[in-house]
């Protein structure tokens, strides 16, 4: 038609016209001849051949060029002087510098933690879960625990616990067992970087664990660790700390991070457990700006550790630590976690300060007992009569009171009514039974040439608001009779009666502070309730003006 006559040859394969008509020149000068025709569309290449599309098939097999497809810079063309379609050497390689080369972030915001090949996960201790295949983290090795060893049915062994932090703040506890633990005990140490793949996730035993981390890691044979440089962007341990008024609303077996001044550190103790284990004790004392003090009871080697007679009067940070309710709210040390004297940290800082101006002429509120074990703070006490306006006894559990008393009476008429013949040893405790032959045990299977006598008093005791008949045993008894043996008061008896009466007429009318249980019983087919002496403590007048002072001004305002 003569309008297509004068309409332009369309460019092929998104060639521009100019580039087409140049490429044309470039062909004739060449080697002499114009390009042949495209073939047409139902020709097609054949099998093994490249190049471009079906319907642009180069037609010979000499002095051939191929046309470029679009989008592409490289396609290659005809070298003056050779035969058949060559691909031309390609380009050197660039150099991929850090921007090119896809970088796995040890604290990458993807969790998958692929990315160009999948083989290495680096991601947040945050993201460990039981669902990730493979993964690897960085963190720091902020607490390693002392090697134990454990045996049960399962068989026996060694383990040791650890707990890492990342940079981003996350933190896991691990373990290792058997073999394993022999292994990399030596290895591992406080404060060092490792980079860490390979073990069993697992949710986490928050009876041993005060991490937040919902999981914890079992290792095994599958770990790798390798100790990396320090670059410091990993904290040396991250607290959360909270005031001591502020724990006194906190659960029993909940933990918490607390710094405060070490206003007392007693000297460490040895005991040994009902189990018949030694042990160590050392009970501090812990203020802060609150105007609170709180009762620290440090075990093992933190209690034989002379830095907190040291360190008194200055800050103490210590993380997890376990609360109680023995004695209102006191607290316990992780024996895996050591306490950091006079931290370089901004709290520690404020704390000294206030320390130096002010609190130390401060007057503290207790939210543990005086002197400690068992009596609840100053204002939990209650009076005689809450045990019957609040009908104590009646639950599951015996319930518990703390109150200011007096003792009014002691039965003693019957010295043989005083204390009952015991087992002399204190795993057992039991009755004996008095044979020919001596003493016998039916617990123990034992015979002793003589019991051991163990107090069991009668006495009443009450306040302004009334009394109680209150059951004391061996250790509360010996308190309110000055120290002294059963054997020794029930002889006095047939020695000197005069002596025998004085010792209870000193124990009578003497304030003290103490900790009843009750639990109502049934006797004869008649309920009663029956209120036992659970401790017993000498009133302190000059802690007990103090608490009296500041329980005024709080109520003051």
């Amino acid at each position: 038609q003569p309008h297509a006559q004068h309409q332009p040859q369309q460019p092929q394969y998104g060639q521009q016209p100019h580039a087409q008509h140049q490429q044309q020149q470039h062909f004739q000068q060449q080697y002499g001849q114009q390009p042949r025709a495209a073939a047409p569309h139902h020709q097609h290449p054949q099998p093994g051949s490249f190049g471009p599309p079906a319907h642009q098939k180069p037609p010979g097999p000499t002095g051939s060029a191929y046309q470029q497809p679009p989008g592409s810079s490289t396609w290659p063309t005809s070298t003056p002087g050779t035969t058949g379609a060559h691909m031309p050497p390609r380009p050197p390689l660039q150099p991929r510098g850090p921007a090119a080369v896809p970088h796995h972030s040890a604290y990458s915001s993807d969790p998958s933690g692929a990315g160009d090949g999948g083989s290495l996960r680096m991601i947040p201790i945050a993201n460990l879960n039981p669902y990730l295949a493979k993964w690897t983290i960085r963190a720091r090795l902020t607490s390693k625990g002392e090697m134990r060893s454990w045996s049960n049915a399962k068989g026996e062994g060694n383990l040791f616990s650890i707990e890492l932090l990342d940079a981003s703040g996350g933190e896991i506890r691990g373990t290792f067992f058997k073999d394993q633990a022999n292994t990399w005990y030596p290895q591992l140490h406080e404060g060092n970087v490792y980079q860490i793949s390979g073990g069993r996730l697992k949710n986490a035993n928050k009876q041993w664990s005060s991490l937040n981390h919902e999981f914890e890691i079992g290792f095994d044979y599958s770990t790798e660790i390798i100790t990396l440089e320090d670059d410091g962007a990993i904290q040396r341990t991250i607290y959360s700390f909270r005031k001591i008024s502020d724990i006194l609303a906190t659960e029993p077996n909940a933990y918490v991070d607390v710094i405060g001044i070490i206003k007392e550190a007693a000297d460490c103790v040895e005991f040994t457990s009902k189990a018949g284990r030694e042990l160590k004790k050392r009970q501090i004392t812990l203020v802060d700006e609150s105007n609170h003090e709180v009762y620290l009871t440090a075990w093992g080697e933190s209690a034989e550790d002379g830095s907190w007679k040291q360190y008194s009067g200055f800050p103490v940070a210590l993380k997890g630590l376990k609360v109680s309710d023995f004695g209102g709210r006191t607290l316990s040390t992780n024996r895996d976690k050591k306490p950091e004297f006079q931290p370089q940290i901004p709290e520690a800082f404020a704390l000294s300060q206030w320390w130096a101006t002010s609190g130390q002429h401060s007057t503290f509120r207790s939210i543990s007992s005086n002197g400690g074990g068992g009596l609840a703070p100053f204002h939990e006490r209650k009076t005689v009569s809450h045990i019957a306006d609040e009908r104590m006894g009646f639950a599951e559990k015996p319930d518990v009171l703390t109150t200011k008393a007096t003792c009014n009476f002691i039965k003693h008429d019957d010295p043989t009514k005083l204390a009952y013949p015991a087992c002399p040893n204190e795993d057992c405790k039991k009755k004996l039974v008095q044979m020919t032959e001596g003493w016998h045990c039916e617990r123990c299977d034992k015979a002793y040439p003589a019991p051991h006598y163990r107090y069991i008093l009668s006495v009443t005791m009450g306040d302004h608001t009334g009394s109680k008949w209150v059951s004391a045993f061996n250790q509360e008894a010996m308190a309110m009779l000055g120290d002294r043996r059963a054997e020794d008061v029930m002889n006095l008896h047939d020695v000197d009666n005069y002596a025998y009466e004085q010792v209870f007429r000193e124990a009578q009318f003497e304030q003290c502070v103490c900790k009843f249980r009750v639990k109502s019983e049934v006797v004869n087919d008649e309920e009663r309730v029956k209120v036992t002496l659970a401790r017993l403590e000498k009133v302190d007048y000059r802690a007990e003006s103090a608490n009296l002072i500041s329980a005024i001004r709080s109520l003051c305002g």
